[in-house]
C-alpha cells in the first residue's frame, strides 16, 4: 500500500454495520423510517418511541408530521443516541400495483427515473 492510500486510509470516514437492537446504540443519531404523522407505530417505529419516552411522543407532535421522501430530527430523550432522524418513504398499493403518488418532493426520485438508465447499475429483489 502506497503512502498516498494509507493517508487516505486515516482521514476517510468509514462505515460499520452492526446487527444490533437499534434502541440500545450509543450512537450519535439512528434513522427511523416512520409513517407520516412521526407518531410512533408497529415494529421499530413503535419500539423507538418506547424506549424514548413520552418526551419523543410530544416532540414529534410539534413537528407537524413530515412529508414521503424528507426527514425530520428529533433528540434521542431516553435513548443513548443523541438524535432520531425520522424519514418517510412511499407505501406500496398492493391493490392499486403501485407506489402511490407522484414523486413530487422526494429527496430521491422514483428508482425507475434515477437509476435505470444509468449503466452497469442493477436491482434485484422484488416487493410482497
Amino acid at each position: 500500500m502506497g503512502r498516498t492510500s494509507q493517508a487516505l486510509r486515516k482521514t476517510m470516514p468509514s462505515l460499520l454495520t452492526l446487527h444490533a437492537n437499534i434502541v440500545t446504540l450509543d450512537v450519535d443519531a439512528i434513522v427511523n423510517a416512520a409513517n407520516s404523522s412521526l407518531l410512533g407505530g408497529g415494529g421499530v417505529d413503535g419500539a423507538i418511541h418506547l424506549a424514548a419516552g413520552p418526551e419523543l411522543f410530544d416532540e414529534c407532535r410539534l413537528l407537524g408530521g413530515c412529508e414521503v421522501g424528507q426527514a425530520k430530527i428529533t433528540k434521542g430523550y431516553g435513548l443513548p443516541a443523541r438524535f432520531v432522524i425520522d424519514t418517510v418513504g412511499r407505501v406500496w398499493r398492493k391493490r392499486r400495483g403501485n407506489w402511490g403518488g407522484d414523486g413530487k418532493g422526494l429527496l430521491f426520485p422514483p428508482r425507475s427515473e434515477q437509476w435505470e438508465s444509468r449503466p452497469g447499475i442493477t436491482f434485484s429483489g422484488h416487493v410482497s
